[in-house]
């Protein structure tokens, strides 16, 4: 999953796409539920435990190839994730950077953005492929 979730934050680079992943995960729910047998083998929830660690995994690495954040909810309706999404987008700042030609043979730039405001969080590609 990893991998794949690399080469998906690469081609979101190439986009210059930053992405915000929320991740609706239901595992405890499941584990939990009245619905399932009384006493789950503990190989069983185990092995579901390890595959949403998993899954997870492979968003955050997402989440961070394109500069975004992973933002898991356990329960509920997702509210304060998507109002976290909603506070963080309502502004933004736009850096724009003029590669040079020897910037332009497709592979990939590392970018770092800092900032000396407090209390600030920046958000950013950690790669470009300059065209």
């Amino acid at each position: 999953v990893r991998g794949f979730m690399t080469r998906l934050g690469e081609q979101a680079a190439r986009a210059n796409v930053t992405t915000y992943v929320l991740h609706m995960d239901d595992t405890f729910n499941e584990l939990t539920s009245v619905a399932r047998p009384p006493r789950r083998p503990t190989d069983q929830a185990n092995s579901l435990m390890a595959d949403g660690q998993a899954f997870a995994s492979g968003l955050e690495n997402l989440a961070g190839e394109t500069g975004g954040v992973y933002l898991a909810t356990r329960a509920g309706t997702g509210d304060l994730a998507f109002g976290r999404v909603l506070k963080e987008t309502l502004a933004y700042y736009l850096v724009g950077v003029e590669p040079g030609p020897e910037d332009l043979d497709g592979r990939k730039l590392m970018v770092e953005v800092k900032t000396r405001a407090k209390g600030a969080t920046v958000r950013a590609l950690r790669e470009v492929i300059a065209r």
